[in-house]
């Protein structure tokens, strides 16, 4: 009985696998040209020591992240900024 069921696993494995069909197709296809960015320059590094006060800190890294931006901090951002947080 062991002999008949070997021999029925065996049978089922050595079937040989159809081989996939390959087929090469040509098309065109559009893709985005990426736009000409230029680099902003890198902001001077923090003084030290860097204050206690976690508003005067949010002020100074928002400074540093707008001046990174290439934009100014007018003393009206600033406010606002010191505003919100």
């Amino acid at each position: 009985m062991r002999a008949i069921v070997m021999l029925v696993l065996l049978a089922g494995c050595s079937t040989v696998p159809s081989v996939p069909e390959v087929r090469i197709q040509k098309e065109t296809v559009e893709v985005a040209r990426p736009c000409n960015v230029t680099v902003p320059v890198r902001p001077a590094p923090l003084a030290r020591p860097l204050p206690n006060n976690s508003v005067a800190l949010a002020a100074l890294l928002g400074g540093k992240l707008a001046e990174y931006a290439g934009r100014e901090l007018t003393p009206t951002a600033l406010k606002r900024h010191l505003e919100f947080v």
